[in-house]
C-alpha cells in the first residue's frame, strides 16, 4: 500500500500525491463527504470543506 499526502482540495475532490510525486484526483461523493465531516451536537455536520 503507497502513502499518498492531501495537497489540494478541488471542486469537490481531493488532489493528493505520492512521494515519488506522483499526483492523482480522488473524487468524493456525498456518502464520502458525510463520514469525512466531523459532527458536533451542537451545530450538527460541518460544512468547512467542499
Amino acid at each position: 500500500m503507497h502513502e499518498l499526502k492531501v495537497i489540494a482540495v478541488e471542486d469537490g475532490a481531493l488532489i493528493v500525491a505520492s512521494a515519488e510525486g506522483s499526483r492523482y484526483r480522488v473524487e468524493i461523493d456525498e456518502a464520502t463527504h458525510a463520514r469525512l465531516r466531523p459532527v458536533s451536537p451542537e451545530t450538527g455536520p460541518s460544512k468547512r470543506w467542499m
